[in-house]
């Protein structure tokens, strides 16, 4: 008798471990900033700061936002 529980308890140990290990992983997979933003993301803040550092004007702000939006 003791054998038998002995193999299901063994069981359900590896059994735990592997929710366990698979739990983790997909956590730290689906966490925030785990995946890389949108290339059209980082092209609007690289837009927002020439436009902050006055390199370019109101309008061409305006026509490369609008191009980058429709790019999106």
């Amino acid at each position: 008798m003791h054998v038998s529980w002995m193999w299901l308890w063994g069981g359900l140990m590896m059994v735990a471990w592997l929710v366990l290990i698979v739990s983790v992983a997909w956590l730290i997979s689906v966490r925030p900033g785990a995946h890389s933003r949108m290339p059209t993301d980082r092209a609007r803040e690289a837009l927002a700061e020439r436009y902050a550092r006055g390199e370019i004007d109101a309008e061409e702000y305006r026509d490369r936002l609008g191009a980058s939006r429709g790019a999106g």
